[in-house]
């Protein structure tokens, strides 16, 4: 259990990493008029919120994150693919322990069906894992001229109503 904790907790951190370049991804125009690349930002996305599966069991989730540039995407993805891949073999053979009933501490509460289940997710979340590292090339080639700033944009454009458009007021 002492593995899975530790693994889980390395898997926060780097979903934390990816966490706080995400806004900073979005709200660059140059890299939001690329569509192709805002298809990747939004991929980014739906990968870090699917790791939230598996790392909502950590305890660790409210540390503070370093920030990352985008040419790090790569490394993150590679080593959440090793903590991704440890934790299937950790819960795999978890549940065989739980069926075979030398284990009887359930993890957070899930039966051995229940970790096969985490397990098969985590599974999917390597093979997105291993499309996003192949689109990661693309985007890695197009953010070469593109400056990504270390703040996160923060100004908000105004809407402009219809009737205030209409009549100028």
């Amino acid at each position: 259990m002492e593995t899975i904790q530790t693994a889980l907790d390395e898997l926060v951190k780097s979903r934390n990493k990816l966490m706080t370049l995400l806004p900073r991804l979005k709200g660059n125009k140059q890299l939001s008029a690329n569509e192709e690349i805002r298809t990747f930002v939004f991929d980014l996305q739906d990968y870090s919120d699917a790791l939230t599966v598996v790392t909502d069991f950590s305890d660790s989730q409210k540390e503070a994150s370093v920030s990352v540039v985008p040419q790090e995407i790569s490394q993150l993805f590679s080593e959440q693919r090793q903590v991704l891949q440890a934790l299937v073999a950790e819960f795999t053979q978890l549940s065989d322990k739980m069926e075979a009933g030398e284990e009887t501490e359930p993890f957070h509460g899930l039966t051995a069906g229940g970790i096969r289940r985490l397990a098969g997710s985590l599974q999917g979340l390597i093979e997105m894992n291993g499309q996003l590292l192949q689109e990661n090339l693309n985007f890695q080639r197009f953010i070469q001229g593109v400056e990504v700033s270390e703040e996160v944009p923060t100004e908000v454009e105004e809407k402009t109503g219809f009737f205030k458009k209409l009549f100028g007021k």
